[in-house]
């Protein structure tokens, strides 16, 4: 029998390898940026220039809390040495201002920068439509004379500027490296460019950064449509070659779209690829929907499909709003300011998601720190860890006492003693915020070094299969805001193995089982033969009466 549980043992942690994923946080022991949320990122696969290595992953900005400060500065990761290299402005020349919730490409020897935006003293927000670029190549030395630096830049930008980077060795003062990179501001004209915006979706295909949605106000108390809350649908692309923006006509009349958002992810995805164009994956967001008739936004866990060759889109998966199906983990509940990436696996392209936010003025904020994989292909959710939010439906009891729950189309506050939570459709999200108890001792809970806290406005990007996350921040009151400066990576094949391999699972259970029920008859067939030896041991005696 110790061989029997050896044995389920040994298959019971085999599968639950396969089923889990893992987080492994590095920890820098030299310079680590400030925290920060919601920055300008890219990865700039392993670039290097003149024999400086600058680093795989590229953050600029940000804002250092809800309240806190923007932010300007220009940063680079290098993976393999856990390393950061902090870039230093030049003192007599000025780059991008400080700003964050922007968007950002890579062109193989540049970086772009597009929008972004930042609050005014007056609490108003400022929202950008500069087109900024970062030439790798065009690096001198600190001896060099900057201004002859700047006579180098392209005629066709505005002004240039330069950035030196420091890299300086943790263990002494001395610095190894000091070059200058050369900042441009684009003229790309008045007109011929996307409206000042923060929040859009941007991806990078070929020569191309692809940009929908976003919002350039935050204004929306006298809204009445998405379109008077200033939330965008628009559809631009800007051409690194040529250096100009154009936008993609969509027929809003006939086509399905994505519709007015931001805060959404847009990735790259070969599914549906014509001529080896890729095309591009957007999944989530948020925007205000009526907000003369409803008081509070609306957020999304839809997914669409951009064709860059016909420049159409498609929904792959449309928006669920059931608590039904959020409790069965059939779909992750809507957010914004989510995190990211796509994985190919077996010849087929999976997006893995984690964390993001939800918010209204009404139900409050949740922060999520569960991770899923959507097929893109199958058009298929499947939760791969479980977080706060689904520990909180998990503990629930089938009936949960509450103080109030949130109902009818006049949004009226109603008193109830108890409710049956796992029976109602479209249980709105104020109940969660109402069971403070499980919810502060499930964040305290999970709130570990295993892997990342519940967060969103993270910077991320994926590489060799790996997705790596740095910084973001959780909380919404001022007093209880958290803002990271933890920077974490996980493999994504580890959560693929299920999507990937279902059958696999299936017969190693199904041997398990089987091999468990051989195993059980042989040892009660020995178990009967060797009593059944041993009851012929004893045989009874045949005692003749004694005359």
């Amino acid at each position: 029998m110790i061989f029997l549980n050896l044995f389920f043992i040994f298959v019971f942690c085999l599968i639950s390898f396969a089923l889990s994923g893992s987080w492994e946080r590095f920890s820098s022991p030299s310079y680590v940026p400030h925290a920060r949320h919601s920055s300008f990122f890219a990865h700039v696969e392993d670039y290097a220039t003149n024999d400086t290595f600058l680093g795989d992953f590229f953050i600029f900005g940000g804002r250092e809390s809800s309240w806190g400060s923007f932010l300007s500065d220009v940063i680079f990761y290098r993976i393999d040495e856990d390393k950061w290299v902090d870039c230093i402005l030049s003192d007599d020349s000025d780059g991008p201002s400080d700003r964050y919730h922007g968007s950002t490409g890579f062109f193989g020897s540049s970086i772009v920068l597009f929008g972004g935006s930042i609050y005014n003293d007056d609490d108003t927000k400022t929202s950008y439509d500069e087109t900024w670029i970062l030439h790798l190549d065009s690096s001198i030395n600190d001896n060099d004379d900057a201004e002859n630096s700047s006579d180098d830049a392209d005629s066709d930008n505005e002004t240039a500027n330069t950035v030196s980077s420091d890299d300086t060795d943790s263990n002494s003062d001395e610095t190894t490296t000091s070059k200058s990179y050369i900042w441009n501001l684009l003229d790309v004209g008045e007109s011929d460019r996307p409206s000042a915006r923060a929040g859009a979706g941007n991806v990078v295909i070929g020569d191309n950064m692809y940009i929908y949605g976003g919002r350039n106000s935050n204004d929306v108390s006298n809204a009445s449509s998405a379109e008077d809350s200033q939330y965008l649908n628009d559809m631009w692309k800007y051409n690194v070659v040529s250096n100009s923006w154009e936008e993609i006509d969509l027929d809003l009349t006939t086509q399905v779209t994505p519709g007015y958002r931001y805060g959404h992810l847009m990735f790259s995805t070969s599914f549906k690829s014509e001529n080896n164009q890729k095309n591009i994956i957007l999944f989530g967001g948020r925007r205000y929907y009526s907000v003369s008739e409803e008081k509070k936004g609306i957020f999304f866990n839809d997914v669409y499909l951009f064709n860059t060759t016909s420049e159409t889109w498609e929904c792959l998966f449309e928006n669920v709003i059931s608590t039904n199906v959020w409790r069965e983990y059939d779909a992750p509940m809507p957010r914004y300011l989510s995190h990211g990436g796509i994985i190919s696996s077996g010849n087929k392209d999976y997006m893995v998601m984690f964390g993001g936010k939800y918010w209204d003025s009404v139900n409050g904020h949740i922060d999520f720190d569960d991770l899923w994989v959507f097929s893109v292909e199958d058009s298929e959710w499947k939760i791969r860890q479980k977080g706060t939010i689904q520990e909180i439906f998990d503990s629930m009891s089938t009936s949960q006492v509450v103080s109030s729950i949130f109902e009818g189309d006049d949004h009226d506050y109603v008193t109830t003693e108890s409710i049956d939570v796992k029976s109602l459709e479209n249980l709105e999200l104020v109940i969660l915020n109402e069971i403070d108890e499980i919810k502060e001792s499930l964040v305290l809970s999970t709130n570990s070094q295993e892997s990342p806290s519940a967060r969103y406005g993270a910077a991320f990007y994926t590489k060799d299969n790996y997705m790596y996350l740095f910084g973001g921040v959780h909380g919404h009151a001022e007093d209880e805001i958290t803002v990271y400066n933890d920077f974490w990576r996980t493999d994504m094949n580890n959560y693929m193995s299920t999507m990937t391999t279902p059958i696999l699972i299936m017969l190693i259970g199904l041997f398990a089982v089987l091999t468990g029920i051989i195993l059980v008859i042989i040892c009660t067939t020995r178990k009967l033969k060797s009593k059944m030896e041993y009851s012929r041991m004893w045989e009874p005696l045949a005692l003749s009466s004694p005359n």
